[in-house]
């Protein structure tokens, strides 16, 4: 760094003396910015000058306060720090001043050539230094024998300067072609922008996630870091990232994995507390008409007069109608019979009926054309199955007036929307209603199975249950 090259910041609220340092150094051939408070010198030094010469004494913030922000930023701390004063002038401050950080003290009166001999000393020291961190970072990192990929480039231009060998290897590029790329050319177009924005705001240091595209298109997940560094007078950075697509797979399949075992627990409970609710409800509904018929029987049995048995057989009769009545309702609940004889469309029907007297709430069902009881008989017991629980919520949870079933084709699938003008909830949550149903987990496998996916929309106007699955014709 030259005399005519250095850019020398001149920190003092005494206009008469910084005036005159201002003399000295521009007639020693150094350009000069000035400040003459603590806060303006702090928005100065954000322009990188080469030294500071900064008074004790300042209006604001103190200098040596100045000084320990200077030295605590990473990247103003290479910054040599002059201390002047005309106050501040005993050993004590002096001590303070380069415990703080100070590179060198000076009091006044200090004559030109000792000022002009100091800072020259201390440009002579921060110029080797700056040699030595950039030997450092070009021989002690040695990105190429990493066994990470790395790559080094411009922070103006982005454009990348110098990749290891395992980047080479990794990308599918040969080392021509890697460094013909820019960091935009390496990111999917559609994460360009979070790229330059964190480039901008100059995150550096931190840990990195992302995704990388290679030479043959394919994008893979990284995680790493870059850092600032300046090489030969060129602010540039450097990228060291590790592909974590298969440790993220693994993570989501043990996740997915997890999900599964939960849903058979939950399938396995669902399924035992069905067997003691049927279990309950033929014993207190159908097993006591039954048991009444048994009783009207024996009466009969013993019946002396034709008339009375008359009566009685007319009574048996409307019990053995209710029992018939009761096993049918718990029959539905199991399986719909209207389903496996007529289709979805009639199963949907009378269970809308059935649910509009029982909760109150009104559906409408569409389907325009399409003719959903042409779907195989699978695929017909899913949807109703989903279509069921998603009414069961919107019964129990939403508070709605009214809700809505629309079949739609789409180009080789089938959408279902269930929608309702309830309240809304977080479909993030695992949703799961009180008597233990599995809920969302439950509609989602049930359209996972069929080949498609199930999409929850929910908010202040309610929620909409969007069911895709691909069909060849319908």
């Amino acid at each position: 760094m030259s005399r005519q090259q250095a850019t020398i910041l001149n920190v003092d609220d005494t206009e008469a003396q910084r005036y005159a340092i201002n003399r000295t150094l521009e007639n020693a051939g150094f350009t000069v910015w000035q400040a003459s408070s603590g806060a303006e010198a702090l928005r100065q030094i954000a322009r990188l000058p080469d030294l500071v010469i900064l008074d004790v004494k300042l209006p604001d913030i103190s200098g040596f306060e100045v000084c320990r922000r200077i030295k605590t930023d990473p990247e103003t701390s290479g910054i040599p720090v002059l201390h002047q004063s005309a106050t501040y002038v005993d050993s004590e401050a002096k001590i303070t001043g380069l415990e703080g950080g100070a590179d060198a003290y000076l009091v006044h009166p200090i004559e030109s050539g000792e000022l002009l001999a100091t800072i020259r000393a201390l440009l002579r020291l921060h110029r080797v230094e700056r040699e030595l961190r950039e030997s450092e970072a070009r021989y002690r990192l040695m990105f190429d024998l990493s066994p990470l990929p790395c790559w080094l480039f411009d922070l103006n231009t982005l454009q990348i300067l110098s990749a290891n060998n395992e980047a080479i290897q990794h990308y599918g590029y040969s080392r021509e072609e890697f460094l013909e790329l820019t960091l935009k050319d390496i990111r999917p177009t559609e994460d360009v922008p979070k790229l330059l924005r964190v480039l901008r705001e100059r995150q550096f240091g931190r840990i990195v996630n992302a995704r990388h595209r290679r030479k043959d298109g394919t994008v893979i997940e990284v995680e790493g870091s870059w850092q600032r560094i300046e090489v030969e007078g060129r602010e540039c950075g450097l990228a060291i990232f590790s592909d974590v697509t298969e440790r993220n797979r693994a993570a989501e399949l043990a996740a997915t994995e997890h999900a599964r075992r939960e849903l058979l627990g939950q399938v396995m409970a669902a399924q035992e507390e069905e067997r003691r609710r049927i279990s309950r409800e033929l014993h207190d509904e159908a097993g006591q008409l039954l048991a009444s018929l048994l009783v009207g029987l024996r009466a009969i049995s013993g019946s002396k007069h034709i008339k009375d048995a008359k009566k009685q057989a007319k009574q048996l009769r409307v019990i053995t109608h209710r029992a018939m009545e009761e096993l049918g309702k718990i029959a539905r609940g199991l399986h719909p019979a209207t389903l496996d004889d007529f289709g979805l469309t009639a199963a949907l029907e009378r269970h809308l009926e059935e649910y509009e007297g029982i909760h109150g709430v009104n559906v409408t069902l569409k389907s325009g054309r399409l003719k959903p009881h042409h779907l195989p008989a699978s695929m017909q017991t899913a949807i109703f199955r989903i279509i069921q629980e998603a009414l069961t919520n919107v019964a129990r949870h939403s508070h709605a007036r009214h809700a809505g079933i629309r079949f739609k084709s789409l180009a080789g699938a089938l959408e279902v929307t269930i929608c309702d003008d309830g309240r809304g909830f977080d479909p993030s949550q695992n949703y799961r209603s009180p008597n233990g149903h599995f809920g969302l987990q439950s509609m989602r496998e049930r359209a996972a199975l069929m080949g498609g996916h199930l999409e929850i929309q929910s908010g202040a106007k309610g929620t909409r249950v969007i069911v895709t699955v691909p069909v060849s014709k319908l």
